[in-house]
């Protein structure tokens, strides 16, 4: 038998080994980027990226990708060898057409990595100061309370979030609002000419992408480095009139610092 014929003879069994070294592959990389869906779900990582009404259809496609994954290594691993096919030709064909599709799938590991290895954060100053403010939206506007007023502080705190505050201050007349005292959280935002900082939250549509920052202008507290999550209580004061509009203020009375919360945007 010739060196030729030999090659040939032993071709079926490496081409079949071959391919289903490469589908096993293919199923790992699947398999490891539907793991890392459910894992950003399980740690509440995805909130720093995804509003959180994004968990369910997140779980529901990393259980597809895994159950996908189990399903390529069964095809591979029951996969019936033929002895009159033509197994050279299958094996020139899957080498081919393989290596492109796993080459394909190795970007999978690009998520992966930077989800285990880097692990960013929420959007903080640097990003925020880059984007415009987001615009006021009247169904952000509460109630207030019926809470009498006072003009010495010691009126009782009304608790709001950032947004339904800058909505508030910026659309209320500033008589009904002189006096009172409010709690916001969020993170700071120095202002470019360093004269004071902002309190800040990033409102989002559908992700982090998009996001855009709720501005409120905190005066009566010494500076305070960018990105540190405060509890701020204080009274209100007139809007801030900037070149696209007005920014909420709030006079400090109280800063407090806290822990970022597991979700850290506003919708």
């Amino acid at each position: 038998m010739s060196a030729r014929t030999a090659e040939k003879s032993g071709t079926p069994g490496k081409g079949r080994l071959h391919a289903g070294w490469w589908r096993l592959v293919e199923a790992f990389l699947i398999a490891a980027f539907g793991g890392t869906l459910i894992c950003l779900v399980g740690t509440g990582h995805f909130q720093r990226y995804l509003r959180s009404e994004m968990a369910i259809p997140l779980v529901l496609t990393g259980c597809c990708l895994v159950g996908l994954a189990i399903w390529t290594v069964v095809v591979a691993c029951r996969r019936p060898a033929d002895p009159g096919h033509d197994h050279e030709q299958d094996h020139d064909h899957e080498d081919h057409h393989g290596h492109g599709a796993v080459k394909s799938l190795w970007l999978l590991l690009v998520p992966v990595l930077i989800a285990a290895v880097i692990s960013p954060p929420s959007i903080g100053a640097q990003l925020a100061q880059r984007r415009g403010p987001a615009p006021v939206s009247a169904s952000d506007v509460p109630v207030l309370p019926d809470i009498p007023t006072s003009a010495g502080g010691s009126g009782a705190v009304i608790g709001l979030p950032m947004a339904k505050y800058e909505a508030l201050a910026v659309t209320r007349p500033p008589e009904e609002l002189a006096g009172r005292r409010f709690a916001i959280t969020g993170f700071v935002i120095n202002k470019p000419d360093g004269d004071g900082w902002y309190l800040a939250r990033i409102r989002i549509q559908c992700c982090a992408a998009d996001g855009v920052p709720v501005l409120v202008g905190i005066s009566g507290a010494g500076p305070q480095p960018d990105d540190t999550w405060l509890e701020v209580i204080g009274t209100y004061q007139r809007p801030e009139q900037v070149p696209y509009g007005e920014v909420a203020r709030l006079l400090a009375e109280e800063v407090r610092p806290i822990e970022e919360p597991a979700d850290p945007y506003v919708y």
